[in-house]
């Protein structure tokens, strides 16, 4: 008899424990439901001469001129806007990178605006005869660890958690 309620107990207890673990695995394996990535860049000004074209260009500047950016970036799906950087990059001589604006936004409104008055002078590192690209990017708060270091591709798919925008610009004498 003290062998058969052992073994019913037993039993009972491998059973709760079973169940126990089949409900613990069926929780952590699906993944909550999530809003999707879909954020707008705009580059407003400079404005493109061909907004319709893949590679936006801008009317040429005169060194001496005043650049005035003016970028937006929007959220489609009420999301905060995290994460923005606008850089304009030397295309001419060798890529680097002139004017480079990083922004940790935490702009729950779902957009952000950056803008500036950029001088296209020698002493900001401009010079005649250049062409130069403006680069607008918004990624999402995951693609970023809590200090704001960028993931790895390895880590994070980055082409699905971000949005971009260029223009190409040139600068005359």
């Amino acid at each position: 008899m003290g062998k058969i309620r052992l073994t019913m107990k037993l039993t009972k207890i491998t059973a709760l424990l079973l169940m126990f673990a089949i409900g613990f695995a069926s929780c952590g394996g699906e993944d909550e439901p999530h809003t999707p990535f879909d954020y707008v860049v705009a580059i407003n000004s400079p404005e493109a001469t061909n907004p319709d074209a893949v590679n936006k260009e801008a009317a040429d500047f005169n060194l001496g001129d005043v650049l005035e950016l003016d970028v937006d970036f929007e959220s489609q799906t009420g999301l905060v806007v995290h994460h923005v950087s606008v850089s304009i990059t030397d295309l001419s001589n060798d890529s680097s990178i002139i004017y480079d604006y990083k922004e940790h936004a935490h702009d729950a409104s779902g957009s952000f605006n950056h803008m500036v008055s950029i001088n296209l002078v020698e002493d900001a590192g401009y010079y005649a005869d250049s062409d130069w690209m403006i680069t607008a990017t918004v990624k999402s708060h995951e693609a970023h660890d809590e200090e704001g270091h960028e993931h790895g591709e390895d880590e994070h798919d980055s082409e699905s958690d971000e949005a971009s925008a260029q223009i190409r610009f040139h600068i005359n004498p």
